[in-house]
């Protein structure tokens, strides 16, 4: 019996060993950020640079792999399964978390189980474009083109379920206007064609549209932020006509739920230090995305929280659904 004790306090202890050693010494491998969109996006954009800022501060390789496809699922549902050591670990836009467990009826994961929040990188404002022949220069204007033709319209998205998808379907929700979807795979490849004149209008992230709006290829209507954009002080809220019409669009870490808390402390305290840089900064400043206010794991959590009530009141009003 005694002997039986020892062996189960030796495997104890070491077993405890290896947790602080793995803890203390996190990251000592590569790391990989499982992305939500395609390349061009805000989410690849902030991915991007994150990694690379990370790999120069730790020494460690941090990467990327863009698993884009049913708003975010699939780049969740693959975290949600994958070891729970800190090394794979989901750089999401935050309608991902907060709004397709609303929107579909069956998204594969279990936001509120499945995830341990680290922390928000970037807000990510939203730009409402059209092809500059499109008749309406002012949402107030767009509002009253469409209202008078009802199902006549197209916008284009990156595809089911995502930013630019949903934020239409706020836009609609609240200005009583039919514009019907047409998805591609991919923002850039919806912007393009709103370029192209293929579709009229879409919403882009800033990063992605302003070079577009800057050489006249695009026109921007309004924002989706409650102010301005320093880099676009032109381009006006779209609250400042659609009252209610704020949505907050992060880009924010999450780590497989299970995964210890001392390398959740240990990843936030080194993403919070990249944050603080002011190379990474100014980077993400003259990008258009602005960087999260502080918020720590916990903080971070109840953040999530009270979107996804938010949003789930928004998708019950609107009817919204996605059966994928």
């Amino acid at each position: 019996m005694l002997r039986l004790l020892l062996c189960v306090s030796t495997s104890l202890l070491l077993s405890f060993n290896v947790y602080a050693q793995s803890a203390s010494s996190y990251p000592n491998k590569q790391v990989t950020f499982i992305l939500t969109q395609a390349p061009g996006g805000a989410n690849d954009i902030t991915g991007r640079a994150i990694a690379q800022k990370l790999t120069d501060m730790l020494k460690v390789p941090f990467i990327v792999d863009n698993r884009p496809g049913a708003g975010g699922n699939i780049a969740a549902q693959y975290v949600a399964k994958a070891p729970k050591d800190g090394y794979t670990l989901l750089l999401a836009l935050g309608n991902t978390i907060v709004i397709n467990p609303y929107l579909y009826k069956n998204t594969g994961f279990d936001a509120q189980k499945d995830f341990e929040p680290v922390a928000p990188i970037v807000r990510a404002p939203y730009v409402l474009v059209t092809n500059p022949l499109f008749p309406p220069k002012t949402v107030k204007e767009l509002i009253t083109y469409v209202q008078v033709r009802p199902g006549e319209l197209f916008y284009g998205s990156a595809g089911n379920g995502t930013p630019n998808h949903l934020l239409f379907d706020l836009f609609k929700y609240l200005t009583k206007t039919n514009i019907v979807h047409v998805p591609y795979k991919g923002a850039a490849a919806s912007a393009m064609d709103t370029v192209s004149g293929q579709v009229p209008m879409n919403f882009s992230s800033l990063p992605l549209a302003l070079p577009l709006i800057k050489d006249g290829r695009l026109r921007a209507l309004g924002i989706t932020s409650v102010t301005r954009s320093p880099l676009a002080p032109e381009i006006p809220p779209i609250a400042d006509t659609v009252p209610g019409f704020n949505p907050d669009m992060w880009v924010g870490i999450l780590a497989p739920a299970g995964t210890p808390k001392d390398v959740i402390t240990k990843l936030h305290s080194d993403i919070q230090k990249a944050l603080n840089s002011k190379d990474f900064r100014d980077n993400m400043t003259e990008k258009g995305l602005d960087i999260a206010p502080t918020a720590s794991p916990a903080e971070f959590t109840k953040m999530i929280a009270a979107e996804s009530v938010r949003w789930k009141k928004i998708i019950a009003e609107s009817g919204a659904s996605i059966d994928e």
